[in-house]
């Protein structure tokens, strides 16, 4: 006998069916059994009990179609057999594939990807609940045109070898139904007893044949379906009138009764705005509801974190109007844009909630490690695989061991069999640059921590290499667990959630290690036997993880649904909060499957095969879903859309909001003072921080009682007080503490100073460093060429002399300093990334050509090298410069790269050369600013204190920039070699500063063209910019020593205010700044830049030289 009970939502099916099964609990019937989908299992089973008792299970359960697949083959037999899961399915569907490489047509270029495999899986699942068979697929091909002939022969050549795949004990989940169907003649579980459906909204093919059989069986059974009739009048019941229909057919067809019951209405309480929206919703006739409507709310939010604000606000709400959690429950319509963001602002407002939508168990730190342990021994230890293992928490490595060997892999870019070799790591990890001390110590402990790292993961590594089948492989990689501890580490951190109150968190993670478990044994029951590349392997596995998720039971009763609105399980909710009801998300813009697209699908229809899924059952699925999620409520409805979503773009209101308007006059609720705000105490002390000082409204009101309270009184005018704050100054005591009593600078100090303040209290005041890999970038080149340039040069000095070596002589050199270098610096390349010698090589090639242009510079000029990387400091060869003012001595020590000297007249001119690898130039206009001085003050220095070291008077007669790389030459292809020479050697002509001496500028560079010096020949003789008096020389020594009294009168008051210099938008302080993440510069908080005009040199003198006279 089949019973169908048809009604709209609310019309008391389920107590109707509910009812009947106690009555047949009374009666003393047996084997009576309450169907239900999944999802509702658990809540009808808690619903049944309520009206049975606790003599429930002693006559009959709540079942969903796969447990009673189970009560069956527990009597018919098969029970035993392996069910593969999602990732075993996925595995199977791999290998299928694979055996038919090179015979299908339409995807036989197709990756192995996950997402194609997924869709592949997918379609095979639902031709088995369509009851389609490979040979009805390919009777279809045969009938069809190309190209989805094709499709579909492809198709059945697939589902063919999938399904041949299930071999030995193994099934297919997919095939259950099936095999139940068969089962049930044979079965003797419903003999005597009745079945009650409820909760399906239809029934697939498979589900519909179990049905038949049981119907073949005379078995009892009574099916609820929400429709309001057999008639077609409104859509949203089209899919479950059309199962009536079909069931009734089938009722007739095989001689078995049929009865239509319609229980009567069951409002149960149910607001009448509530009741009139299930009748009227789907109608879109002109009809308004007259009476009380404060059952329905709608709400505009400014953005989707501030509409999940309000909604957890109006949980609370509901919570002091009497309402227990478990009355409430929140429906999202877009999970992938409000579930994360939903789940945290619910725990910030302190309303506990059970999260009803599966978890992706890839992300989560247990899972994860595995892969990229597996990454790692399959990929070249690369540094992104490494520390993503690392930073999993779960290897032993407490963040600051991770913290150091992470800088340490980073400045030296290591990777691959450096890491697993048993020779100690050598390089120093200050760099070559640093040598401050310290580096044997912590050499030692990344060492050790390299090898805790190391052991396991190469044991896993050779593991691997030496297994011979993907079962071996699955078991070493059982093994590398079982030693790195992780069962022990995943209890242990399951422990540490459940002792700080994460119920929800710790048992996701208690649940996590049977899951790997789980995974490992399906990849070893499929493919255990089977052979491939550990990379294969390493496929293989991700595919298979991919497919797990972890679903959970509530922790307590007493918690708030929340979830995905088409998974909505709170059937008898007292409120329902629906959040994201845009027209984008509500209903959803869902596609079909990606392998059959709708036109796809029409035309398998007319070839006689029938399969769910087209857009017309999509869209009414859509809107049967609303409608069923929408009528859950009986007290209270509140729908919620943003006004702009998470980029940005304008939303529009869904279909729903703007259905709710019409119906009940309903204006939209705003709050752009976020008042909800206050309702819980964290966001409500937010919100009591955000006020500002005179302003009024909820703000205001919030920082009143907050200042009140004595535990937070304090809390809130720090915050006030912190508002007010600009990065201020230090103290003259913490000035000195950071910088000492007397300020020791370097050029490069002084340079970072004018940049701007900040800037030089954190490198130099925090001793902050920003994390840089040590490459062959131009600090490095600038080292080797400054090497290369000093010895050869003071080889030919100390040798044959200038005027006596030849370029070959000279090349010869550069090879000797180059093999020198390799060998005694860089270790011969030791540990160095293939990019880093390239460079190293091209780079060498650009310094024979640099260092013969130095030389054929000086065999033309009467200048000779005096000294090299000449130091200016306590212990170097002359005393640091130094000044007094300011209460604060200045103290200025460095190196320069050459002193070149030329004696006349009983005077020792001496200039500075400073060997330049980038596109450096000399500017007055800079050091009118206090930029770039550094050779300019070790060349006063050495006009004041260099007759200790070179003896006689001292002449300053310049400092010159010499290029020290060879630049890229622009030029027209047909440009003879003669306009290539010429543009390269203004290329090479130098910049700086020159004593106006005509004397002086012959014995820098001889003859009537100067190819090196920055002047030029008119008919006045030489001129240029870079020409200067030994009275502006003296001038000029004057402000350098002002601006350096400057430094130390700031640095004495603790200036450290963010006014970087600006000159324009390609030369300014910000550009490039290392510690602009810690900076956070804006003009808004105080912050502002020193605009630096760029002033001609005339005008430059003139100031400079004005400054002397006041």
């Amino acid at each position: 006998m089949l019973k169908l009970v048809l009604g709209r939502a609310g019309s008391g099916k389920t107590t109707y069916a509910m009812d009947m099964f106690r009555s047949e609990m009374e009666k003393g019937r047996q084997h009576l059994y309450f169907i239900v989908p999944e999802q509702y299992s658990h809540d009808a089973e808690r619903q049944l009990l309520k009206i049975c008792g606790d003599t429930l299970s002693l006559r009959g359960e709540v079942l969903s179609f796969s447990r009673l697949c189970s009560r069956v083959f527990a009597e018919t037999g098969g029970l035993g057999a392996k069910m593969l899961d999602d990732g075993g399915r996925i595995l199977l569907m791999s290998r299928a594939v694979s055996n038919l490489s090179g015979r299908l047509r339409m995807y036989g270029k197709n990756e192995q990807t996950a997402d194609f495999l997924e869709r592949l899986v997918a379609v095979s699942k639902e031709f088995k609940s369509a009851c389609v068979t490979p040979d009805d697929l390919e009777k279809a091909a045969a009938a069809a045109e190309s190209p989805l002939r094709e499709k579909l022969l492809d198709l059945q050549l697939i589902t063919a070898a999938y399904d041949a795949c299930f071999t030995g004990d193994m099934a297919d989940p997919d095939g259950r139904l099936g095999r139940l169907a068969g089962a049930i003649k044979d079965s003797a579980v419903f003999d005597g007893g009745h079945l009650w459906f409820d909760g399906f909204t239809d029934f697939t093919a498979q589900e519909l044949r179990v049905i038949e059989e049981l119907m073949k069986k005379d078995a009892g059974m009574t099916v609820c379906l929400t429709c309001d009739g057999l008639v077609e009048r409104e859509e949203i019941f089209e899919p479950a009138r059309k199962t009536a229909l079909k069931l009734l057919r089938m009722a007739s067809t095989l001689g078995v009764g049929a009865e239509l019951v319609t229980p009567g209405v069951e409002t149960g309480g149910k607001a009448d705005a509530l009741l009139f929206l299930e009748k009227n919703l789907f109608l879109y006739d002109s009809e308004k509801f007259e009476g009380d409507s404060s059952a329905v709310e709608i709400f505009r939010a400014l953005t989707p974190d501030l509409e999940c604000e309000y909604a957890a606000a109006k949980v609370l709400a509901l919570l002091r109007e009497g309402y227990r959690l478990r009355d409430i429950a929140v429906a999202v319509c877009d999970w992938g844009q409000y579930g994360a963001l939903a789940e945290n602002i619910f725990e910030k407002y302190g309303v506990d909630v059970f999260v009803g939508n599966k978890e992706d168990i890839r992300a989560m730190p247990p899972v994860a490690l595995v892969e990229y342990a597996l990454e790692i021994v399959t990929g070249g230890w690369e540094y992104e695989a490494v520390f993503a293992y690392l930073k999993t928490g779960l290897t032993g490595l407490v963040p600051d061991d991770v913290d150091a060997l992470e800088n340490y892999v980073l400045k030296w870019n290591l990777k691959g069999g450096i890491w697993a070799r048993d020779e100690d790591w050598t390089l120093p990890p200050s760099g070559y640059e640093d040598q401050s001390g310290g580096d044997a110590a912590r050499l030692q402990r990344i060492n050790a921590l390299r090898r805790a790292v190391m052991l396991p993961l190469r044991g896993l590594q050779r593991a691997l290499k030496s297994a011979s089948t993907y079962g071996e492989k699955i078991r070493a990689v059982y093994y590398f667990l079982e030693k790195l501890g992780l069962p022990e580490r995943i209890a242990e951190k399951s422990a540490a959630f459940l002792e700080k109150g994460e119920l929800q968190l710790s048992d996701t993670y208690a649940q996590l290690w049977d899951v790997l478990i789980r995974a490992m044994e399906q990849f070893y029951e499929i493919l255990g036997d089977a052979g491939g590349s550990t990379a294969e392997f390493l496929r293989l596995w991700k595919l298979l993880i991919s497919q797990y998720d972890l679903g959970s039971i509530p922790i307590s009763l007493d918690r708030a649904g929340l979830g995905d609105m088409t998974r909505i399980r709170r059937r008898g909710s007292k409120c329902l909060i629906v959040i994201g009801a845009s027209d984008d998300a509500l209903p959803a813009a869902g596609g079909g499957d990606g392998l059959l697209s709708d036109g796809e699908r029409r035309d398998i229809l007319s070839l006689g095969l029938t399969l769910p899924g087209s857009a017309e059952e999509r869209l009414y699925r859509a809107l049967s879903l609303i409608y069923a999620a929408l009528t859950i409520p009986s007290d209270r409805l509140v729908v919620t859309y943003p006004r702009s979503g998470a980029g940005g773009g304008e939303k529009r209101p869904s279909f729903v909001v703007r259905r709710l308007r019409a119906m009940f006059s309903l204006e939209e609720q705003t709050d752009d003072a976020c008042a909800f705000r206050q309702s819980a105490r964290l966001p409500a002390f937010e919100l009591a921080a955000s006020h500002r000082s005179g302003a009024d409204g909820v703000a205001a009101a919030a920082a009143e009682y907050f200042k009140e309270q004595p535990e937070t009184a304090g809390k809130l005018d720090r915050i006030a007080g912190a508002k007010r704050l600009d990065r201020g100054r230090l103290s003259t005591g913490r000035a000195s503490a950071l910088y000492g009593q007397n300020l020791v600078m370097s050029a490069s100090r002084i340079d970072k100073f004018y940049a701007c303040r900040f800037l030089y209290f954190l490198q130099y005041g925090l001793n902050a460093r920003p994390r840089k890999p040590y490459g062959f970038d131009a600090p490095t080149a600038g080292t080797f060429m400054h090497y290369l340039l000093e010895n050869v040069t003071r080889e030919i000095r100390d040798g044959a002399g200038f005027d006596g070596v030849t370029d070959a002589e000279c090349l010869e050199l550069t090879s000797i300093y180059v093999e020198k270098y390799v060998t005694q610096v860089l270790d011969n390349f030791k540990d160095k990334s293939s990019r880093f010698k390239y460079l190293f090589n091209r780079l060498v090639k650009d310094a024979s050509f640099i260092v013969l242009d130095m030389v054929r510079e000086l065999k033309n000029s009467g200048f000779r090298p005096l000294d090299f990387e000449l130091g200016f400091s306590d212990t170097a060869e002359l005393p640091p410069y130094v000044l007094a003012g300011g209460g604060m001595d200045v103290k200025i020590k460095g190196f320069v790269d050459r002193v070149d000297g030329w004696e006349h007249n009983g005077r020792l001119y001496l200039r500075i050369v400073d060997y330049k690898t980038g596109k450096k130039s000399f500017s007055l206009s800079d050091v009118l600013y206090g930029m770039n001085m550094q050779m300019l003050i070790y060349l006063f220095s050495l006009h004041k204190n260099g007759a200790a070291r070179y003896g006689g008077e001292i002449v300053p007669a310049g400092v010159l920039y010499a290029p020290a790389r060879e630049e890229l030459i622009q030029a027209s292809r047909d440009a003879c070699d003669e306009e290539i020479a010429d543009a390269r050697a203004k290329k090479l002509r130098r910049s700086g500063l020159i004593l106006g001496d005509d004397d002086v500028i012959e014995a820098m560079e001889h003859g009537p063209d100067k190819k090196y010096l920055p002047v030029k020949r008119t008919k006045d003789g030489l001129s240029g910019e870079s020409l200067a008096g030994l009275e502006q020389m003296g001038r000029l020594s004057k402000h350098i020593d002002t601006m350096l009294l400057e430094i130390a009168g700031n640095v004495r008051k603790g200036a450290i205010q963010a006014e970087p210099y600006f000159k324009n938008q390609n030369d300014n302080a910000c550009l490039f700044c290392d510690f602009a993440q810690a900076c956070h510069f804006s003009e808004a908080d105080g912050d502002r830049r020193r605009y630096l005009k760029k002033v001609k040199t005339d005008e430059a003198w003139h100031r400079i030289m004005g400054e002397a006279e006041e």
